[in-house]
């Protein structure tokens, strides 16, 4: 008799509450595109370890420094550096769709587990806040200051890929990253 009431009651539960979910899945906002990349993900057996903590650390690290460059891209002062800065943003752009697409096609779920930490090339709000903190030359060296740590720490990032990643894939675009991260701190 227990074992009916408990049936009943979970019947009914799953009656009142279904279609509530139902509604409430209806009408959620459309997810960004980093969520819809990875919203039916799940961890893939030939996409593992390496090659999934590459992809999210340099995930992580674009979007962070995509917001320096899009602060930093009306007040720098030094033209050069202004040219270098609009690079970048379009370069960076293009690498994260691409990060995002090959995490999308390996069903890796990427997740920010660097949010909130001070690794070297990811750019913290106390980066920010410094940065934000100062104006002419000295806002320039600060953003060329915290562009080199990511242009360097990326490139090492991507050579640590090509030596231990196991998918052929990502590691041909960690190979295009590292050269592309090398040429960006020759012109800088």
């Amino acid at each position: 008799m227990t074992r009916s009431r408990i049936t009943l009651a979970a019947l009914v539960a799953a009656a009142v509450t279904l279609p509530a979910l139902a509604a409430f899945h209806l009408w959620r906002p459309a997810p960004s595109p980093r969520a819809a990349a990875s919203a039916s993900a799940a961890p893939s057996p030939g996409l593992r370890g390496t090659d999934a903590a590459w992809l999210s650390l340099m995930i992580a690290m674009n979007e962070s420094t995509l917001i320096l460059l899009e602060r930093a891209s009306t007040r720098v002062t030094d033209p050069h550096l202004a040219t270098f800065v609009t690079t970048l943003v379009a370069s960076h752009r293009a690498e994260l769709a691409e990060l995002l697409g090959i995490a999308n096609r390996q069903n890796v779920l990427i997740t920010n587990e660097h949010e909130g930490h001070e690794l070297p090339g990811i750019v913290t709000p106390a980066d920010l806040a410094r940065i934000e903190a100062s104006a002419g030359t000295a806002f320039d060296d600060a953003v060329r200051e915290c562009l080199r740590e990511h242009l360097e720490q990326g490139a090492r990032l991507a050579g640590s890929e090509q030596r231990a990643g196991k998918d052929d894939e990502t590691r041909r675009f960690a190979v295009r990253i590292e050269q592309a991260r090398k040429a960006d701190l020759a012109r800088m």
